[in-house]
């Protein structure tokens, strides 16, 4: 009977040792794929990386020209807008004269009537 329950043994144990081989064998089957094409993911990437400082290399330097005219463009943003605050200050007074000139022109024309209430003036 010792020889019946070790050769089950040894039967169980190769058969599991047999099948934890085949699991990892259709996990490296399936996983393989999955990882060649991370690989060629990544080679892109690193390409595009390369690329991009490589290019950003080749331009340090070549538009300080540009952006020392747009600093001084932005610096003359606050003067400019100003000036444009003065224009239209100006143009609000300007209006604001012109439309006291005129009520005070209408309010000689008017008529007034009174009643025993209240006060209505009619133009």
């Amino acid at each position: 009977m010792n020889e019946a329950s070790t050769i089950a043994i040894i039967g169980i144990l190769g058969s599991t040792v047999a099948a934890l081989i085949w699991i990892i064998k259709y996990l490296f089957d399936s996983f393989k794929p999955v990882m060649d094409e991370l690989v060629k993911v990544t080679q892109a990437n690193t390409a595009a990386t390369t690329s991009a400082d490589t290019y950003l290399k080749q331009r340090n330097g070549r538009d300080i020209e540009f952006h020392t005219e747009i600093m001084a463009k932005l610096q003359d943003i606050p003067s400019q807008a100003a000036k444009a605050a003065e224009v239209v200050a100006e143009e609000l007074k300007r209006v604001g004269d012109l439309t006291a000139e005129t009520l005070e022109h209408s309010r000689e024309h008017q008529t007034i009537r009174e009643q025993t209430v209240e006060k209505q003036i009619i133009n």
